[in-house]
This record gives C-alpha cells, sequence and structure tokens, in this order.
C-alpha cells in the first residue's frame, strides 16, 4: 500500500481490493479504480470516477466486473498498459432503482441484486434472467455449491432462494448489510447491530 500511497500522492483507502495474477485492483473509496502491480510499481486507472465502491472478479476471465452510474455493469480489464471496459448489461430505466451488489457464482452466472429485484446474467450467453421481483433492497448476494442464493436485504430480511422461490426467510427488522458462506458450508450474516 506504502508504494500505491506513493504514486498517488494520498492515502489509500480501498473499498474493494482483489489479487490478478501480478496486479492488484483496488476501489478507492473517493476515487478511481486501479490496477497496481507492486513488484513493477506500475500503476493504470481507470477513467471514470462514477464507479461503484465494489466489484466482483470474473473468474472464467480476465479483469472484473463494476458497476457505473448506479446501472451499467461494466467488463473492465488490462493489458498491463491500460484499463479497457466493455459496458455488458444496462438496467433498464425504472425509477429510482439502482444496482446494489453484484455476485459472480462459480457456473458463469453474474447475479444482479438492485433496488427491488434480482437478476442472473448469463455470461457465456450474453442472457438476462429475472431471478425474483420486488425483493426490496438486496446489500449482498452469495451462492452455494447447490446453487442455493442467499441475500442479504434491507426490508426483506435473510433470505435463501431455491430455484428462483423463497425456500427460507428469517427477518428481526433489522437491516442484513452482509453474507459469506464458510468452505465448511455455513452461512454468515451480518446487520446493521453486528
Amino acid at each position: 500500500v506504502k508504494g500505491l500511497e506513493k504514486e498517488l500522492d494520498v492515502p489509500v483507502y480501498p473499498t474493494s481490493i482483489t489479487k490478478e495474477d501480478e496486479y492488484f485492483w483496488i476501489k478507492q473509496k473517493h476515487g478511481r479504480l486501479y490496477a497496481y502491480n507492486p513488484q513493477t510499481e506500475s500503476l493504470l486507472t481507470h477513467k471514470s470516477n462514477r464507479l461503484s465502491t465494489f466489484f466482483e472478479e470474473y473468474p472464467d476471465s480476465t479483469g472484473i466486473h463494476i458497476v457505473m452510474n448506479d446501472s451499467v455493469i461494466l467488463h473492465v480489464f488490462h493489458d498491463g498498459k491500460t484499463i479497457t471496459s466493455n459496458a455488458i448489461w444496462t438496467l433498464p430505466a425504472n425509477g429510482d432503482e439502482k444496482i446494489r451488489t453484484l455476485h459472480n457464482d462459480n457456473h458463469n452466472n453474474l447475479w444482479i441484486g438492485t433496488s427491488y429485484r434480482l437478476f442472473r446474467y448469463d455470461l457465456n450467453q450474453s442472457k438476462l434472467n429475472t431471478e425474483n421481483e420486488n425483493i426490496g433492497i438486496i446489500n449482498k448476494i452469495a451462492t452455494s455449491e447447490e446453487g442455493e442464493v442467499y441475500l442479504a436485504t434491507e426490508a426483506s430480511g435473510f433470505l435463501r432462494l431455491s430455484k428462483g422461490n423463497v425456500s427460507y426467510k428469517y427477518d428481526s427488522d433489522e437491516n442484513y448489510l452482509d453474507l459469506t458462506i464458510t468452505p465448511d458450508k455455513n452461512v454468515w450474516i451480518s446487520s446493521q447491530s453486528g
């Protein structure tokens, strides 16, 4: 991080970070997206500052997925010299609906959580499927090896979906913020109160 702070001449406060080969993808809290190689101190910068604070790795390809302007999903990648981005999907204009979270499963699906809906984008076929409508604000998505989808939401609680239908719901009138699935298949969730 010190090398990156030296390059940027500002403190580094990443909201998301992941490693791809020799480079780290870093999204600054109040700044841009960077690809940084600490060995060579090479720093690549994505030109837009209208990017989400979160991103997802692209499991079977290079680069990451990130959201621009709360509605456009970009595939962002680099060649060691420049960062390139291609729009892969745009959320249709629907009032104040925004993309809130992304999740890549291990089956070439990009799960998209919005202010109201859950989508599944098939990366192989470039096809969008609406998985659930009117679910409320989705803060985080995780998937199991068995294909179950877990959601941390603000108004609908903690949900497990099987084949597009809610198979479990826990709601304690809290906003659920984050979740993860451990290697031993336990699901951990966090809320505003812990």
